[in-house]
């Protein structure tokens, strides 16, 4: 039976207790059901349990097939990146509440970094696994020293960024010629014109800009300067 506990082992520690609840109701479920066939039925024990086994082996493979089938439709969502300056979090963590019911995964800083992880090597993991950038254009993201280099690094690696005008800050120029959404006057405007993007699907990108000179090698941070 060690092919039934191993995948419970090996997930994140988050999940286990969701299983190990999953797994004590069918186990008391499959009680129950002895208790009935040996009591009720006149079945003898051996026969039971041959048969509460045999039932129970059954729901153990369609439990591992299912966290399964959930793990690789999990890995198969496509991932956006927020890239934000500290000081802009309340409004980053309004966006993020409202993206959360979208068809794809947000990852923002704030809910992925955890206690003992080395911040800038989280950072750069989840820079590096997602497939788009939400660059969020204000005051104090455009005078940190880690936007351009950011901006660079995701224009080398072909992720598509989709700007987010929080104040009249001038974007950056390398993002001048993309269309962005705007949420200076209304944050359900900007939003819904966020969403609409996002759900759309890539085409093919063209080559990184010979412009985006700016160090590719620079780790990407966000949410600090």
């Amino acid at each position: 039976m060690s092919w039934v506990w191993r995948p419970l082992i090996a997930m994140k520690k988050k999940e286990q207790p969701i299983v190990t609840h999953f797994v004590a109701v069918i186990l008391g479920l499959m009680v129950v059901f002895y208790l009935a066939l040996v009591f009720l039925g006149g079945v003898d024990y051996a026969a039971g349990l041959e048969l509460v086994l045999y039932v129970l082996t059954g729901l153990a493979a369609v439990m591992i097939f299912g966290l399964s089938l959930a793990t690789l439709r999990k890995n198969d969502i496509r991932k956006i990146f927020i890239l934000y300056d500290v000081q802009d979090a309340r409004f980053v963590a309004k966006l993020y509440e409202a993206l959360k019911i979208a068809p794809f995964r947000v990852l923002w800083d704030k809910k992925e970094v955890q206690v003992g992880d080395n911040v800038e090597d989280k950072l750069k993991e989840l820079f590096d696994s997602s497939s788009d950038i939400i660059f969020v254009i204000s005051h104090q993201s455009i005078a940190a020293n880690w936007a351009n280099p950011a901006i660079a690094k995701a224009v080398q690696k072909n992720k598509r960024i989709f700007p987010v005008l929080l104040d009249d800050a001038e974007p950056p120029e390398a993002l001048q010629g993309i269309k962005a959404a705007d949420f200076r006057l209304s944050f359900d405007d900007g939003y819904f014109s966020l969403r609409e993007a996002l759900q759309t699907r890539r085409e093919e990108a063209p080559p990184p800009s010979a412009s985006a000179n700016v160090a590719p090698n620079a780790p990407p941070s966000a949410g600090t300067d």
